[in-house]
């Protein structure tokens, strides 16, 4: 019996989330579906990477990925299918493949698809589940699609770094209003040194110490938090609200980590979360 995910930029307004299941369905009722998330604002890679590469790490070797993310920003010619780390990912050929996975997979294939077809969101997500029905049955990916073909690559966006100083982004703000970053652990604690360091916000509010959790501060203190695992840098409501105002407008701005002995103003440089095709969540 097969485990699917699905992740999708498509909302649950209206039918379209169910009626993939029912295409899914249709071709083996034995599949298992999960869902990851349908609500990825669209045309946002590195957010879109950053939730699905956090969730498929979490699932049992061999389950297959459906990720329904900008199908449409070209003309769908092929759809891609890829084995990496004993996992499937099924995807556009839009560059969201190499952002997921912060390189290439280990195995990808085509999966054509007919020119005089109307190429639409159930169309694909047939294309993707006879490509998963024909691995169940025993099928080889080189039997399926076209093997050793080229493909769109974008990359996952990295920190800036300085001898004195570290620029990261803001690539999504979770539920609880967790800011995250592109910054990994090792990023920081390498760029650091042991240096004191300081985290500067508008209003020239400060962060200069590492937390462990919520309950490690005051209430109104922001925080600097070593949630290393899923990068996050969780942040009070009052500041939280700047942020997420400038997100929406599909903006996102610049974080700078001031190490010691270097006195540097916080960046004004923002990015267009429409451009922005690197992440490294």
């Amino acid at each position: 019996m097969a485990l699917l995910t699905l992740t999708s930029d498509i909302g649950q307004q209206d039918y379209l989330v169910g009626a993939v299941k029912g295409q899914l369905f249709q071709i083996n009722p034995d599949f298992t579906i999960a869902d990851i998330s349908h609500q990825l604002p669209p045309f946002n890679y590195p957010q879109a990477a950053y939730v699905c590469r956090n969730a498929i790490k979490n699932f049992p070797a061999f389950t297959y990925h459906i990720v329904l993310v900008n199908l449409f920003e070209q003309k769908p010619e092929r759809l891609l299918l890829a084995y990496h780390r004993e996992q499937y990912i099924l995807c556009a050929d839009n560059g969201l493949l190499t952002m997921i996975l912060e390189g290439k997979p280990e195995i990808v294939i085509g999966l054509p698809t007919d020119q005089n077809a109307i190429k639409n969101t159930l169309y694909c997500t047939g294309i993707m589940g006879n490509a998963i029905n024909d691995l169940v049955n025993g099928k080889s990916l080189q039997d399926i699609g076209i093997p050793d073909i080229s493909f769109s690559e974008k990359n996952h966006l990295r920190p800036l770094l300085g001898d004195n100083w570290i620029e990261g982004q803001i690539i999504f703000i979770d539920n609880f209003e967790n800011v995250i970053v592109n910054i990994t652990k090792e990023a920081f604690e390498e760029q650091r040194k042991g240096r004191s360091f300081k985290i500067v916000f508008k209003r020239d509010e400060v962060i200069d110490k590492v937390s462990e959790t919520y309950a490690d501060v005051t209430e109104g203190e922001k925080r600097f938090a070593k949630t290393w695992k899923s990068k996050r840098t969780p942040i009070k409501k009052s500041m939280i609200l700047i942020m997420t105002s400038v997100i929406s407008n599909a903006t996102a701005p610049s974080i700078s980590f001031l190490l010691e002995n270097m006195v540097l103003p916080i960046s004004k440089s923002a990015y267009k979360n429409t451009t922005v095709c690197q992440e490294n969540g």
